[in-house]
């Protein structure tokens, strides 16, 4: 990929690098070289929502509404560029917000209730790659589930079985500082942020 024009950087997610290339491709300001002013132009001017979003995908957690947020989001017609909720929320409409927001810490309160007891019923302890471990065999599925167990453990892992492709997909997550995640999920062709990579195996 080293030909390809772009912007490649882990520390940020999909969303907000589409929308520091865009905004420097349209004009809207510009830049010395290829990544002198990345960290500054996106903390300072980068929309509010799509910040959310990236420090959700890259599982910083330093912006308290991000998982409500996120949750929130779920629950409406978001995939697609032109559904109804993204013209609004780029719009900076405050009561649409304010829905989702609400919406999503709902959400949150169902998904803790629930994670009790997937974690009672699915959850182990395991070593893996050097790593004390808690893992859970639940699909689609993050790192909140785990609660408290992600501080407690060096990593956390999901991980199921899907049957249409006859692949396990495995979900790992970090808090500590000092573990990179994706340098391990690399090492069976799989990959994502410092906090938060997914990998896949046949057996």
């Amino acid at each position: 990929f080293g030909n390809i024009r772009g912007i490649r950087d882990t520390r940020y997610s999909g969303a907000a690098l589409t929308w520091w290339w865009y905004a420097y491709e349209v004009g809207i300001f510009s830049r010395k070289s290829e990544n002198s002013s990345l960290d500054k132009e996106i903390s300072s001017k980068c929309p509010y929502v799509t910040r959310l979003v990236d420090d959700h995908d890259c599982w910083k957690h330093n912006m308290s509404e991000s998982m409500p947020f996120k949750e929130g989001l779920e629950m409406e017609e978001h995939n697609e560029p032109y559904d109804e909720v993204w013209d609004k929320l780029n719009t900076l409409d405050v009561k649409e917000y304010s829905r989702i927001l609400k919406n999503g810490k709902t959400a949150l309160k169902y998904r803790d209730s629930m994670a009790k007891y997937a974690l009672e019923m699915t959850g182990k302890e395991y070593e893996f790659e050097g790593l004390k471990c808690f893992t859970m065999n639940i699909p689609f599925k993050g790192s909140p589930w785990f609660m408290d167990k992600i501080n407690e453990y060096d990593a956390v892992i999901t991980y199921y079985f899907n049957s249409n492709t006859s692949t396990w997909k495995y979900s790992i997550y970090t808090n500590k500082g000092h573990i990179n995640v994706s340098n391990i999920a690399k090492k069976y062709n799989g990959g994502g942020y410092p906090k938060a990579a997914v990998f896949f195996t046949k057996e």
